[in-house]
């Protein structure tokens, strides 16, 4: 999967890892009047393995992407975990490298 004009291409939940990247896209209401953190938390078969932090600014459908070149190694069942500042999980998305 990719993106393109914040808008995901090929979106799935099997790839091969040959695809080279694969990325996280969430789309999010903000509407405390300034900009808000969430977070990207990156699991393989339960084990985090990255984290990423995000700035959302205020408004409607903001788009918050983070992504992960992916290597023969990284087969298996991968796991993001969406959350807020305060580690509350807004959504959780799975998908598997095979």
């Amino acid at each position: 999967m990719s993106i393109s004009n914040n808008i995901p291409i090929d979106p799935g939940s099997k790839f091969s890892t040959d695809i080279g990247e694969v990325y996280c896209h969430s789309l999010l209401e903000n509407n405390s009047d300034k900009s808000a953190t969430i977070y990207h938390n990156w699991y393989l078969n339960g084990q985090m393995k990255a984290k990423f932090r995000i700035r959302v600014r205020d408004g409607k459908d903001i788009p918050a992407v983070s992504y992960r070149e992916v290597e023969t190694s990284d087969k298996g069942t991968w796991k993001v975990e969406i959350t807020d500042g305060y580690k509350k999980i807004l959504d959780t998305i799975i998908f598997e490298l095979v």
